[in-house]
């Protein structure tokens, strides 16, 4: 599995909006793909438009370069299409940079190139691949500090102790702090605790040196999940923000209910007991 995120820079459409790029297995023709970003304006959708899509990668070409009688990978060039999307893109030797352009219709140059950077990765063959994935989208609002951000979040299908998550959108700041860095929301962290409430819901929370994230799967029939974070210095917390299935497995999730559903279920039955673990 491999997570890219990262900015859509000043464009006609997206102003510095996040995008996060998915790879449930691996990064070889063939398989699966996913994006999630949102428009800061575009003209046929409505302002802050949500945009979620996936496809399978379609070609892949290594390049090598040599240094003296030995050659050695260089970059992997990759093509993949999203709907009305068309994206090219170069993946860094080591693994850690995406940069894509992105076509409409194959036609236009909208968006690009745009780098993504790594935000998280899992190599190992059956711990975290397609069919073990669910991602959820939405878009969360919290005084000055996250106004109106996209915000993607991608968790294993069993929400047990332990089992690792990320969340990606970006912190809604001045506009030099927006422009930088440090603005992004990178947070892959584990599930600290669980448990599971007398309605069928299951509560997640993860901390760390400032802030406290709660995640509560609430409806296995829509895959929602609502999702807060609390600020302990300041005392704050930011109202429940309602994030939707949208890719479960290898394929996206139609009408935000199915695959979701039977794993939400099968992930309360794995913790075999009530309260907290």
């Amino acid at each position: 599995m491999f997570i890219f995120s990262g900015n859509l820079g000043n464009y006609a459409y997206a102003q510095n909006e996040t995008i996060t790029v998915v790879f449930p297995t691996d990064i070889e023709l063939g398989d699966p793909v996913s994006a999630y970003w949102q428009w800061s304006k575009e003209p046929t959708l409505k302002e802050k438009a949500s945009v979620t899509c996936s496809g399978n990668i379609s070609s892949v070409t290594k390049t090598f370069s040599e240094d003296g009688f030995q050659v050695s990978p260089s970059t992997t060039l990759i093509h993949f299409s999203l709907g009305p999307y068309d994206f090219k893109g170069i993946l860094s030797k080591d693994l850690k940079e995406l940069t894509l352009t992105m076509e409409y219709s194959s036609s236009t140059s909208i968006c690009g190139p745009v780098k993504v950077v790594l935000a998280a990765s899992n190599t190992k063959k059956n711990v975290t691949g397609s069919e073990s994935l669910i991602v959820y989208t939405g878009q969360i609002k919290w005084l000055e500090d996250v106004s109106a951000e996209t915000l993607t979040l991608v968790t294993p299908c069993g929400v047990t102790k332990g089992a690792s998550f990320g969340v990606y959108g970006r912190w809604s700041l001045s506009e030099h702090q927006r422009n930088s860095t440090t603005a992004n929301m990178h947070i892959d962290g584990i599930f600290q605790t669980i448990v599971q409430g007398t309605n069928g819901t299951l509560t997640a929370t993860y901390m760390d040196g400032t802030y406290t994230y709660t995640f509560t799967f609430c409806d296995a029939k829509h895959a929602s999940v609502e999702f807060s974070i609390h600020n302990r210095r300041r005392g704050n917390s930011s109202c429940p923000t309602k994030l939707t299935a949208v890719y479960s497995g290898s394929k996206a999730v139609t009408d935000n209910r199915v695959d979701a559903d039977d794993q939400f279920h099968e992930a309360r039955s794995d913790l075999g007991l009530e309260g907290q673990i």
